[in-house]
This record gives structure tokens, sequence and C-alpha cells, in this order.
């Protein structure tokens, strides 16, 4: 049997593996051992990294909202923490009375509130989710 040798793009490690083994499964059983990846450090709670102003109003979630109405009376969008040149979507919406807020990055929905101007709002809007073609399920503005 030939040994092979798999270099981690991550931590550089070279791992010797049979030309019989999948190298997927080689690549895959490093990750937990990576030294570049495994912290030595406790973890972080989210408070730690997130301001806590994100943490204020009553948040609700895009599922909560699937298939009712629900009054828009507020936008505002950020850039996302967590993906270089990303951003995301927080919306100050009316549910049976009560001002909640959701935060998106769904693709389409921000594609939609982006032609809304905020001299448009408050506006009606309902949420839902479809099953694309591929079998992938995204929320969509209607």
């Amino acid at each position: 049997m030939t040994t092979k040798i798999y270099t981690c793009p991550v931590c550089h490690q070279d791992i010797n593996y049979d030309e019989n083994d999948n190298l997927l499964e080689v690549a895959v059983a490093h990750v937990p051992k990576c030294p570049k990846l495994v912290s030595s450090t406790p973890h972080k709670r989210i408070t730690d990294v997130v301001p806590p102003e994100v943490f204020k109003g009553n948040f609700i979630s895009m599922d909560e909202l699937l298939d009712q109405e629900v009054l828009v009376k507020g936008m505002d969008w950020q850039a996302s923490s967590f993906k270089e040149d990303a951003e995301y979507l927080t919306l100050t919406v009316e549910v049976d009375g009560e001002e909640r807020k959701l935060a998106t990055g769904a693709g389409r929905v921000m594609e939609v509130f982006r032609a809304v101007k905020i001299t448009d709002l408050p506006i009606y809007c309902a949420f839902e989710k479809i099953q694309l073609p591929n079998g992938r399920r995204v929320y969509r503005v209607r």
C-alpha cells in the first residue's frame, strides 16, 4: 500500500493516509484536532462580542411571522460583524398591537426592502417560506 500526505490548509500540518482511505474522511477527522481551529481559551459569551444595543427590543423570528400580514414601521441596515462585505436588515414590525424587531440576512427579503423608501413606511406585508426546485427553502415577501 502507498502512503499519501494530506496537508491541512488551516494549520499546514501533514497528515499521512493510505491510498485506500477517503481523503474527505481524513480531512474531516482532522478538524477536531486542528490546533488552529481548536481554541485553548474558554469560550466567549455572545454578550462579550456583540454590543448591548443589539439585544434591546423584543425580537421575533421570521418563522413566527409566516403567512400573516404585519405592519413594517421601520428598517435599519447594518454591516455584518460575521461576514465581510455583508449586511443585515432589522425591521421594526407591529404584531398584535406590539412592536417587535426582526433581524434578517435573507437575500430575497433584503432585495425587496432595498426598493422600499423610508418615506413609504409604515407598510403592510407578509412573509412566506417557499421551496425552490433544488430543495432549498427561502423566505419571500408578499
